[in-house]
């Protein structure tokens, strides 16, 4: 499976997690966009970026950056909460969807570190 079909199955599982909670989900028209969703809770609208997570060394890890190619070059952008307002993590490993805020940790642990350490 390629890495844009992951993502698509990503997003699909945000969705539905997203309208059995009773929000309403709107999708750009595009792929252009810094957000792949926008999310309305009858209050306000949120843009939502979406990402998949793998699990490294008892952590759930994900790009919280988006990586394009152009002319060959990879390319990679942080977001900022100008450009979203919401990143929502899907681990296809423990079938579950994290809330992350915007420029934070990369890494989420589910596992107790092996030396004990409890802070950072």
């Amino acid at each position: 499976m390629n890495s844009k079909e992951v993502g698509d199955i990503s997003v699909a599982n945000i969705i539905t997690k997203l309208l059995e909670f009773g929000y309403v989900v709107s999708i750009p028209f595009g792929d252009n966009l810094r957000y792949d969703l926008i999310v309305d809770n009858g209050i306000k609208l949120f843009r939502v970026q979406c990402k998949t997570a793998w699990i490294q060394d008892g952590c759930l890890a994900f790009n919280h950056k988006s990586i394009t190619t152009k002319n060959g070059k990879e390319i990679s952008k942080s977001y900022n909460q100008n450009e979203i307002d919401l990143m929502l993590v899907y681990s296809p490993d423990l079938k579950k969807i994290y809330s992350v805020p915007i420029g934070t940790s990369l890494l989420l642990r589910f596992e107790p570190t092996r030396n004990g350490q409890l802070k950072n």
